[in-house]
């Protein structure tokens, strides 16, 4: 829905902006280590000793795709991925890097929270206003979203993967 938005230019500058630099520290750090052949653990073991709290697993977070990670949660991390991948400019405004990062996740939320509208105006039958965010959500949400009803909720005594949540278990 945000790079709908962005490529619509129903959104500011700023926005467009952000949205740049949320993207850009992932594929520098990206094309670093796949230039260089290094793997996630020989990143974190480089930001660890150069005095960053990071893991291998928050590395590869990072990388993944499917995690749709807008940045790190500290900007000493930003900073050290400038370090390691040479990027002055990066490094120099690290801070603004940061803070882009914050301000889309504050956006994705907020479209999460219209995606939920969406959805219930669709099965409550309301239709939104035309030429609105919403109306677009509206439109798109047959093709994008598969309403499942609960048939039973089973409480079990297991831990279950977190990329299991919000999804049906076959038990």
């Amino acid at each position: 829905v945000l790079a709908r938005l962005i490529e619509g230019h129903k959104v500011n500058d700023n926005i467009i902006d952000c949205y740049g630099m949320s993207k850009r520290w992932k594929y520098v750090l990206q094309n670093y280590m796949r230039e260089n052949n290094i793997p996630p653990k020989d990143i974190a073991k480089e930001m660890i000793k150069n005095g960053v709290s990071v893991q291998e697993i928050t590395i590869r977070g990072w990388l993944d795709e499917d995690s749709h990670t807008v940045g790190p949660r500290k900007q000493d991390s930003i900073e050290q991925i400038a370090l390691l991948v040479e990027d002055e400019e990066m490094l120099e405004n690290a801070n603004l890097y940061f803070e882009a990062c914050g301000t889309i996740r504050r956006i994705r939320r907020e479209i999460l929270g219209w995606i939920g509208e969406a959805i219930i105006d669709k099965l409550s039958g309301r239709t939104p206003i035309p030429g609105t965010v919403n109306a677009d959500i509206y439109d798109r949400i047959d093709s994008v979203a598969q309403i499942l009803r609960l048939e039973t909720i089973s409480f079990v005594n297991r831990s279950i993967p977190m990329n299991l949540t919000n999804r049906p278990l076959s038990l």
